[in-house]
């Protein structure tokens, strides 16, 4: 079993630098749409663009860049956040830029389906009670600690629902 994180958080990122990206263009080949909010704003200036505008529009260049290329590539190849393999279950509890820990069969005790609340807003999670924390993040991404043994994942934004992931965790275990 391979759970991926779903392609909203993707889609919006690269919406966000095309709109950077835009902006960008208007400024560099005549301020066509800036130049009209610019009159509306001060009625009767001739040039309402300062030199600092050129620095900014030069950052919306750059970061914009950076979120159309960083969400297409999330949006093809979105990241593994669990996989399930004979050895184990392997999380990405360390960040997006770091390989997968793994949980091993011996470590897992007991695995379920939560409803929880985070900053306001309800959400499904997965919790991992475990025998031996040792070898996974103190500060795990996407998730956090609730006690010396139990760990509690965000799985709102997973491809997969899941009670989906706790019977395959669970038939695993059992065998």
């Amino acid at each position: 079993m391979i759970v991926r994180r779903r392609a909203r958080g993707p889609f919006w990122l690269a919406i966000f630098g095309v709109l950077l990206l835009a902006v960008f263009y208007d400024f560099v080949t005549g301020r066509t749409l800036l130049g009209r909010v610019g009159e509306v704003i001060y009625p009767g200036d001739i040039d309402v663009f300062e030199v600092r505008d050129v620095l900014w529009v030069s950052v919306f260049l750059v970061v914009g860049t950076v979120a159309v290329a960083w969400g297409v590539w999330d949006f093809a190849v979105p990241k593994k956040v669990l996989s399930v393999d004979q050895c184990g279950v392997m999380l990405q509890l360390r960040g997006p830029l770091h390989r997968n820990s793994r949980i091993t069969w011996e470590q897992l005790e007991v695995v379920e389906a939560t409803d929880y609340v985070f900053d306001g807003i309800a959400t499904d999670g997965i919790v991992f009670t475990l025998t031996d924390r040792a070898t996974l993040s103190p500060h795990p991404w996407g998730g956090r600690w609730l006690d010396n043994h139990t760990l509690l994942l965000d799985a709102g934004s997973w491809d997969t629902l899941v009670s989906e992931v706790v019977i395959e965790l669970s038939q695993r275990m059992g065998a």
